[in-house]
């Protein structure tokens, strides 16, 4: 039984390293908002999956470089909030933005002051913790719930107060010489396994040359209009995109496709576009018109425009028709921009192609733009396209990737799964290694301190066979051993394979067995008054026991007085 004087000193110095512990992981993560150097980001939408979902919480530190890769948190001037996405360029003194679910760029093209910092910790569905915590309706019911918690020990404690009963002192050093040692063992491994890993960071270097896969974007976008004459059809008197073309109204529309090749790293681009038309029907005839032959350009944007004379289109189909004696009546007509690019990025050579298509349906009265829900082209096209294609009506766009050089790629460790760049081994590695020495100094110092005596050293030593002996009792019979606890008294019962006995009377519950003519006992003082309908019963000192930390084992049989 541990005595109380020690546990309530156990319980002071546990306070003070959490305290301490709590301060200092305080300092880190104090938020910036009140002047500390970390910023808490509650992620909204689904623009960073997978690797940030909604709901996580992102602790951001600001950083004096931003590399290209880095998942950085910045202040959108055009959205008026603080967006975290990742660095996929930089262009002078202004890094440009996407997130890592999206097929487009960033519009922000913010600088390092607009920047807030770098993803230090994430930390899963911690954001919609942190809303649920800051709810005043969680607030109230924490607040009620400490209280009414705070009433409860404070009524039980003045409830058992009066008739506590007197806790006996334990005849063992108020510091066991065996936890001196402990201490100073656990703290020596601890320091050696900080220097060791940082004696094996400071034997590699901080950075190498390494490669990271780069993303690049080739995107693309349809735009058609025409003049329309005056009347209440068309706004404006334009057709814009987007709307139905009615043939008896309008007869030539404009066609525009413009192309961007977007990456992370520097490029140097050329290649040729082109543009072709097919019309196709429900019986499964089919014809192409090449509406822009391949051109070639120069850079990472190009633009085409074409003009479709619907009146010809028509005139085309009525010629089938005649020909085939079939008469469908409706047929697709689809746009299909062919794009060749060869360059390089990031130095490395790159051969690709780009070939969208958009869709119009075709009959007597209009053209008019296929809604991608009911075509079936459109679907069935979607549903085969792989994973790295992004497929619209409008605004089509592929992501490819690539492998970039880095030559000064910040090195890392490996330990237990986990991955530690190699800075941060050296500057923390270190200053653990030094708590650690000097905490097992103390230790040892302590246990220097106990060394002299030969009481502490046979404790150290033998100290898990010995068994704590309370004063004699003037009115004990000879032959009698008390023990300090129970559990002590349960381990010789077992040792000796023998019964404990159990005697109640009035002020006492005396505990004991009898071995090779030798009494072991344990009495429990109970409070002087008690009425019979409150006297302990086995339960009730079942329980105490339990309550005190001390098992009690074994068959007990109890005898009255």
């Amino acid at each position: 039984m541990m005595h109380y004087r020690q546990r309530s000193r156990w319980w002071k110095a546990t306070g003070i390293a959490v305290l301490l512990v709590g301060l200092a992981a305080l300092a880190v993560v104090w938020p910036a908002r009140l002047g500390g150097s970390v910023t808490y980001v509650t992620t909204r939408g689904s623009s960073m999956e997978p690797a940030v979902h909604q709901g996580d919480l992102a602790l951001v530190r600001p950083a004096g470089q931003y590399r290209v890769g880095d998942v950085v948190a910045y202040h959108s001037q055009l959205l008026n909030t603080i967006v975290m996405h990742r660095v996929v360029a930089r262009h002078g003194d202004r890094y440009v933005f996407q997130g890592d679910n999206n097929s487009w760029l960033d519009r922000d093209r913010p600088t390092h002051k607009d920047l807030v910092g770098s993803v230090w910790v994430q930390i899963p569905k911690g954001g919609l913790v942190l809303e649920w915590i800051r709810r005043p309706t969680t607030l109230l019911g924490g607040l009620a719930l400490l209280l009414l918690a705070s009433g409860a020990a404070l009524g039980t404690r003045r409830h058992r107060r009066p008739g506590a009963p007197t806790r006996r002192r334990r005849n063992t050093p108020r510091q066991p010489t065996r936890a001196w040692l402990t201490a100073a063992i656990v703290c020596l491994v601890a320091a050696a396994a900080c220097a060791a890993l940082g004696t094996v960071a400071f034997t590699r270097p901080s950075t190498a040359p390494a490669t990271q896969t780069g993303r690049y974007t080739q995107h693309g976008e349809f735009t058609y209009n025409a003049a329309a004459p005056p009347g209440p059809v068309y706004d404006n008197n334009t057709v814009a995109t987007g709307d139905p073309v009615f043939l008896r109204l309008v007869q030539t529309v404009n066609v525009a496709f413009s192309y961007q090749f977007d990456a992370t790293a520097p490029t140097a681009m050329t290649g040729t576009m082109g543009l072709r038309a097919q019309i196709t029907s429900g019986t499964g005839w089919r014809h192409r018109l090449e509406l822009q032959p391949a051109t070639p350009f120069t850079g990472d944007h190009a633009e085409l425009h074409v003009a479709i004379n619907a009146a010809q289109l028509q005139a085309l189909i009525t010629q089938v028709e005649i020909l085939t004696g079939i008469q469908d009546g409706t047929y697709t007509v689809t746009l299909l921009p062919e794009v060749q690019i060869i360059g390089t990025v990031a130095g490395q050579k790159l051969h690709d192609t780009f070939d969208p298509h958009l869709n119009f349906t075709l009959d007597r009265h209009q053209l008019r733009l296929t809604d991608p829900a009911t075509d079936p082209a459109t679907a069935t096209a979607t549903a085969t396209a792989t994973a790295k294609t992004t497929n619209t009506v409008l605004t089509p766009a592929v992501t490819g990737t690539f492998r970039q050089p880095i030559p000064d790629a910040p090195t890392e460790l490996h330990l237990f799964g986990r991955s530690l760049a190699v800075t941060d081994i050296r500057r923390v590695a270190p200053t653990l290694g030094a708590v650690f020495a000097l905490a097992a100094v103390a230790a040892l110092i302590g246990l220097r301190r106990r060394w002299h005596g030969q009481a502490s050293r046979i404790e150290l030593r033998h100290g898990h066979r010995l068994i704590p002996v309370a004063a004699q009792q003037p009115h004990a019979q000879p032959g009698t051993v008390d023990l300090t606890n129970m559990h002590d008294l349960v381990r010789l019962a077992d040792q000796h394979a023998s019964l404990i006995f159990h005697r109640q009377t009035e002020t006492t519950d005396d505990y004991q067995f009898q071995a090779d003519h030798i009494t072991y006992r344990y009495v429990q003082p109970n409070p002087p008054a008690q009425s019979p309908s409150t006297a302990p019963t086995a339960a009730t000192t079942r329980r105490r026991h339990r309550r005190r930390g001390e098992p009690l084992q074994g068959i007990v049989i109890h005898t009255t007085q």
